[in-house]
């Protein structure tokens, strides 16, 4: 204790015993002023406690000769305030400090104990009555009953079943337990105290007679000779001599203190870890509380809460969330790379919402970080004799240098070299990307930073790992800014916005990845590793096409250096970063092999430089067009393309489902960013479902009318276009180009091509009720647009534009269609009240007198004259019958 409050002669009081002893002598009664017992709580602070402590008890109990003293423990002597007690020669002891550990110590000579039928009888006779709680009656009564009337073969048949908390369910179903018992917190502290003592026994008597080793255990607490019992501790009886308790001085005991926050709790325990585990730099606690600390002071109000926002001045006082952010990314960042690829605990460790859903309290302390094997801590004098140790000691060294490097990073990236550390925002934004990692989730839900994407993790990783790993180099370097770095960091975010990372198995798979490319390029340069191999890596979760652009790029680069700078302003588009691949396919360099390259002179890489760049210029303001108007109203781009061919996605080969892509520029899924990934490199003219839509793109890009000075020329150029293909164009596509309220339908981007020949545009990817086949729903648009009364139900099989009037009190519906003869079917029939057709001779007489040529049926060759014929129709019918 840190202010001391007792007089040397009181601490001289103490002298050593063992819960046995302390029981032979007196009762224990826990005070009604003590709180309840916490050491069996289920939260992650107290297990950080509980496990590493009964760990240690059972280790000492395990070894012939090992001793464990748990230090003081404090308390009054006092007679027996119960009547029928007061003749006894023994009095109670109310301790004020101590009462976890005693009760924890009871309840583990009861578990040993209920092995051996022997040692219970002894246990049941020594402790009845001799171990009660004042705070609850049913505490007490709790510990009576499993005295009293547990039969320990059903406890022990339960354990030796395995079962999930064998114990506590075993206990929870027993005739004498009240259901009451289970909102007594303190019976519920010493169930699962039971439970998790019960666990630690069977991982170390493991293929072992536990019978045996339990009657070993419980005769070393129970020694006749207190200097021979494994587990004692220093008793100190505060009221004998001058000295009185009170319930004052309890109070001041237990309230004194600024309780540790998980930080420093956290800091405290990895230290120590580092030095007893590892050989990890020993300037750490020095630098976390040094210079580390000044850095990160530094930047502690970079990001306020929510609520502070507004206000002039905030200063956050402390800049332990920060630090344990940094060391949290580190310790999951390098975890995820030496782990196997099914570990369990990477969602826990990544805090992925998987993980935050099934465990809403999720915490990750030390011990948490022991359990899901982050941290090995391995026994005093530990030898490595075999390849596991070995591995453990190893990813201990691993894991704890990544705390130390990732805190060395961001001291160096704040420090006298922060100018050698620039790398292009495009790339990387390094400050926006360290107060996402340093302020997520740190002010509950009043933080304005609430998560933190496999994204930035990945980033962060590999600038930290590249910068600690050449940092000499760096900080030697003669301009502001390491190339080699830039380089680096463009490869990697490259790869990053080449996909999608949807959780922590694809996390892992890229942090595996691009540690192994990480660690085989030798001096640092990405440049010179992928222009000299040899064959593109396997390179899961990213796209096999992305690295083979990369390894173009890189043999481009190394052959003529003119080409960095074409490629960098190609790869840092906004819209879809990283993407320039499709440039090299227009190019005609995507068939081109190292070997050729390698042999160009200038002029040749002037030539293929230049047509890239004229492109990358065009895209350029078509993709300035697409970001700054409102592009989706006449869908322009779209239909453009659409009059070059079919660029839509086809969902598989087996569906008819087709994606429209989405009009979000730089959506991920479905969409024209991922369209443009296909790169045509060592392609073999295999099936892309992107081919399709590159090469309408490249087409609109070449085609004659394509002017690109600025975004008004491009948006008469795309309009142009159209008008010039839907002169040559009969088929589906023609209704799509002409008129883009249709585009407006398809709510998810998503389109139906029927191999006949028949479009649908559809709200939802699964159809739904609402199809809009194109010609039909066209049709009904113009109709519409000239005042004519004419319906079109989306739901309906097949699509058809229908009027529908009465002659009397009988319905009758004109329905128009476009057939896959590229003709317009007209069509008359009678409906009853259910809108089913009737087809009796009667009706047929009337629709034969209502149609010309006296027929159900007749057709029309185009939609001019559809039109004409509509129009007409309806002009006869309203003139005498009535229009429903």
């Amino acid at each position: 204790m840190s202010n001391k409050i007792f007089k040397e002669s009181d601490i001289q009081q103490g002298k050593k015993s063992c819960l046995w002893h302390l029981t032979t002598e007196n009762a224990i009664v826990i005070p009604i002023i003590q709180r309840d017992y916490a050491q069996g709580r289920s939260n992650d602070d107290v297990r950080q406690i509980r496990e590493p402590f009964l760990k240690k008890l059972f280790e000492v109990l395990d070894s012939k000769e090992g001793k464990q003293e748990l230090d003081f423990i404090y308390g009054s002597l006092e007679k027996p305030k119960d009547i029928s007690l007061k003749n006894v020669n023994y009095e109670n002891f109310v301790p004020l400090d101590g009462q976890q550990r005693l009760t924890t110590l009871f309840l583990l000579h009861w578990f040993l104990s209920i092995w051996n039928d022997a040692s219970f009888r002894l246990m049941r006779m020594h402790f009845i009555g001799r171990f009660s709680y004042m705070t609850r009656l049913s505490s007490t009564e709790f510990c009576e009953r499993i005295l009293e009337y547990v039969h320990p073969k059903d406890i022990v048949d339960s354990i030796n079943q395995g079962g999930k908390a064998p114990i506590s369910k075993t206990l929870k179903n027993e005739g004498w337990f009240h259901d009451q018992w289970k909102n007594d917190p303190t019976v519920s502290g010493m169930l699962t105290m039971l439970d998790t003592i019960s666990y630690l026994f069977n991982n170390i008597s493991r293929g072992i007679n536990r019978e045996v080793k339990a009657k070993a255990f419980f005769k070393r607490l129970i020694c006749k000779d207190v200097e021979d019992v494994a587990i004692t501790f220093n008793l100190l009886y505060l009221n004998k001599g001058d000295f009185h308790l009170s319930d004052e001085l309890y109070i001041k005991m237990n309230s004194r203190g600024k309780p540790l926050s998980d930080f420093e709790t956290f800091k405290a325990r990895f230290e120590s870890f580092m030095t007893k585990s590892t050989s990890v730099n020993s300037d750490f606690a020095g630098n976390i509380d040094g210079k580390w600390a000044d850095v990160f002071w530094n930047m502690r109000n970079n990001v306020r809460p929510k609520s502070e926002e507004d206000k002039p001045v905030y200063y956050r006082d402390n800049t332990d969330g920060m630090m344990m952010n940094v060391i949290k990314v580190a310790l999951a960042n390098k975890y995820a790379i030496l782990a196997n690829s099914n570990d369990n605990g990477l969602d826990e460790l990544f805090e992925s919402q998987v993980a935050k859903k099934a465990n809403p309290n999720m915490h990750l302390t030390f011990y948490r970080y022991t359990e899901l094997g982050v941290f090995n801590e391995d026994k005093d004098g530990c030898i490595f004799e075999d390849e596991e140790q070995k591995k453990r000691h190893n990813n201990n060294e691993s894991v704890c240098q990544s705390v130390y490097d990732a805190l060395s990073f961001i001291c160096d990236l704040k420090g006298d070299f922060a100018e050698k550390y620039k790398v292009d925002k495009e790339f990387i934004n390094i400050e926006e990307q360290l107060n996402i990692i340093m302020f997520y989730g740190i002010d509950g839900r009043n933080s304005k930073i609430t998560s933190i994407t496999y994204q930035t993790r990945l980033l962060f990783w590999a600038m930290s790992e590249y910068c600690v790993k050449f940092k000499n180099a760096i900080q030697k370097c003669d301009e502001d800014g390491y190339l080699p770095l830039n380089r680096w960091m463009r490869f990697v975010r490259n790869m990053v916005e080449s996909t999608e990372i949807n959780g922590v198995s694809d996390m892992q798979k890229a942090l595996k990845y691009l540690n192994f490319v990480f660690s085989s390029m030798g001096d640092g340069d990405i440049i010179y590793y992928l222009s000299h191999l040899t064959s593109s890596l396997e390179c899961t979760p990213f796209p096999q096409s992305q690295i083979k652009e990369e390894i173009l790029k890189a043999q481009l680069i190394a052959c003529d250096n003119n080409w960095e700078k074409s490629i960098t302003e190609a790869d840092n588009v906004t819209a879809w970063p990283g993407r320039s691949g499709y440039l090299m396919y227009f190019s005609g360099l995507s068939e081109k092999k190292y070997q050729d390259i390698s042999k160009w002179d200038t002029s040749t890489h002037k030539k293929y430089r230049d047509l890239f760049d004229t492109y990358k210029k065009k895209m350029d303001m078509l993709l300035s067009y697409l970001e700054s108007t409102e592009f989706r109203t006449d869908c322009l781009f779209e239909r453009a393309m659409l009059s070059q061919g079919c660029y839509f996605r086809k969902e598989d080969n087996r569906s008819i489902i087709y994606s429209m892509m989405d009009q979000s520029i730089n959506s991920r899924s479905y969409s024209f960013r991922q369209m443009v990934q296909f790169n045509g490199i060592d392609c073999n003219d295999d099936y892309s479902i992107y081919k399709d839509g590159v090469e309408c793109l490249k087409a609109v890009l070449n085609d004659s009318n394509c002017l690109f000075s600025d975004i008004e020329q491009v948006k008469e150029s795309l309009r142009n276009i159209i008008n010039e293909a839907k002169k040559q164009i009969f088929d589906w596509r023609w209704p799509l180009l002409v008129n883009p309220r249709i585009w407006h339908e398809a709510w998810q981007r998503f389109i139906w091509l029927n191999d006949n020949g028949t479009a649908w545009v559809v709200r939802q990817k699964g159809g739904g009720t609402n199809q809009y086949e194109t010609w039909s729903y066209h049709l009904h648009l113009l109709l519409t647009e000239k005042g004519l009364r004419y319906g079109y139900y989306p739901h309906g099989y097949p699509r058809h534009t229908v009027l529908t009037f009465k002659v009397n009190d009988q319905k009758y519906q004109l329905m128009i269609r476009h057939t896959s003869s590229r003709r317009w079917r007209f069509e008359m029939i009678a409906v009853d009240e259910n809108w089913q057709a009737i087809n009796d001779l009667d009706t047929r007489k009337v629709i034969c007198g209502l149609m010309p040529n006296n027929s159900q049926v007749f057709y029309k060759d185009n939609i001019h004259d559809a039109i004409i014929w509509a129009y007409a129709m309806q002009q006869f019918i309203e003139k005498n019958y009535k229009l429903v």
